[in-house]
């Protein structure tokens, strides 16, 4: 049995990276190693940085000196990059060096829908459809930190999956550390973590003990990053992202929805490629400017952010794959593609997502597994609430989503099962 689910597991990651490698190879070919970093984040940001680490060995990502240091982002994805600069590996190798990642991430997916479902075809159909899922492929060929911080997310769960509460928490430092988001994830894991203590018959004392060492394990990982900025912004905070970004996009679609003037915060007069306004000395700047512009309507704000948040709900992910993506990359290709065939691609992706979350819904009626779909849930609330603030576009991209989604796939698998269950159950 053993053997056989190591067989599958092999496949699985097999079939995963084949899939990622020809898209990469696809690249490559197409657009050569600049198709890796066409997207301007992954360009400007994470190339960028891996750059400077190599040859002036500082977290910056500025073009040129000075190098002033690094406050947006957190290091672990272009240390990642760096590292393997390092050993002379072209973008193509990085990529392939991911598409590994990605593919171990899909195993994982694989084993915790079997430990939680106990059934190897709704695991192996879990693991299928994020395999072959569109986004997730496309992300994976771009050297952003999406992907790295789903196998970080993922693999946190799949240890809290095994009850190695630690193990979890330190796996998901390491995703606070690709992007600080994970930080507000934590206090979910700790509640996870206290339940299956709890129902272990844990005494008092006990869980106490043992989630103040996953804390402390989880604060481990983030402690030199934040120490390094102590030292060099005097602040603890691991990014200075969140109040530029809430100030950036959700201020200001509610300032154009509402007709409202925003508050304005002076910035440095700087080129396309000068980062100087995501330094620290400016975050107090923007979160003043970002409540008193808010407090024009308090209730226009809650009713736009909202409707960001859904938006990722019901928003046609694949629509950017063809319009923005194909369009630009392969001109030619999207041209002589027919109106109505894109329209029929699109829809049909419209109708699988709307299948998945119906049968997501569904997966309710398993009640062996209620704590574990409330986890999720909570998990996907958190990570729509705080992705729709820093997300240019709401959530049409897709990928802030990219730890969430395989996880839809696990309980709608489960509930087609409960379908196909009810169907025999009529007909006999």
């Amino acid at each position: 049995m053993l053997e056989k689910s190591n067989r599958t597991e092999a496949y699985i990651f097999g079939g995963a990276f084949v899939i990622r490698a020809l898209y990469a190879i696809a690249i490559q070919i197409t657009a050569g190693a600049h198709g890796f970093i066409s997207f301007s984040d992954a360009k400007a940001f994470y190339y960028q940085a891996a750059l400077n680490l190599l040859h002036s060995h500082i977290f910056s990502i500025a073009v040129a000196t000075p190098f002033y240091p690094e406050a947006y982002h957190t290091p672990l994805y272009p240390l990642f990059i760096a590292g393997l600069m390092v050993l002379h590996v072209p973008l193509f190798g990085i990529v392939l060096a991911q598409d590994i990642i990605c593919a171990i991430t899909i195993v994982l997916i694989y084993r915790v829908a079997l430990m939680l479902s106990e059934s190897r075809g709704i695991a192996l159909a879990s693991a299928v459809l994020a395999s072959i899922e569109p986004m997730s492929i496309y992300w994976s060929g771009l050297l952003m930190s999406d992907s790295f911080f789903a196998f970080f997310v993922i693999l946190a769960v799949y240890f809290l999956v095994q009850r190695c509460q630690n193990a979890s928490l330190f796996a998901l430092g390491f995703a606070a550390l690709t992007r600080p988001i994970a930080l507000y994830f934590m206090p979910l894991f700790v509640a996870m973590c206290i339940y299956q203590l709890y129902i272990s018959d844990e005494a008092t004392r006990g869980i106490i003990k043992k989630i103040a060492i996953a804390l402390t394990l989880f604060l481990v990982v983030l402690a030199p990053w934040s120490l390094r900025n102590k030292a060099v912004f005097n602040t603890w905070s691991l990014s200075s992202a969140g109040w530029y970004l809430f100030y950036g996009f959700p201020l200001s679609e509610f300032a154009h929805t509402y007709k409202l003037p925003v508050v304005p915060v002076s910035q440095p007069d700087v080129g396309p490629d000068d980062f100087h306004r995501f330094g620290f000395e400016y975050t107090p700047l923007y979160k003043k400017a970002f409540f008193e512009t808010i407090a024009q309507n308090p209730v226009g704000f809650a009713i736009v952010y909202a409707k960001r948040s859904l938006y990722g709900l019901v928003t046609d992910r694949y629509d950017y794959l063809f319009n923005d993506v194909l369009s630009s990359e392969l001109p030619s290709v999207y041209k002589r593609l027919p109106g109505a065939l894109i329209a029929l691609l699109l829809g049909a992706g419209q109708m699988f997502w709307l299948s998945i979350y119906i049968l997501t819904i569904l997966g309710l009626a398993w009640r062996r597994l209620w704590p574990w779909w409330l986890f999720y849930i909570s998990l996907f609330g958190m990570s729509l609430v705080f992705s729709a603030g820093i997300n240019p576009a709401g959530l049409d991209m897709s990928r802030y989503l990219l730890h969430i989604f395989p996880f839809f796939f696990m309980f709608a698998a489960i509930g087609a099962r409960i379908i196909l269950e009810r169907m025999a159950q009529w007909r006999s």
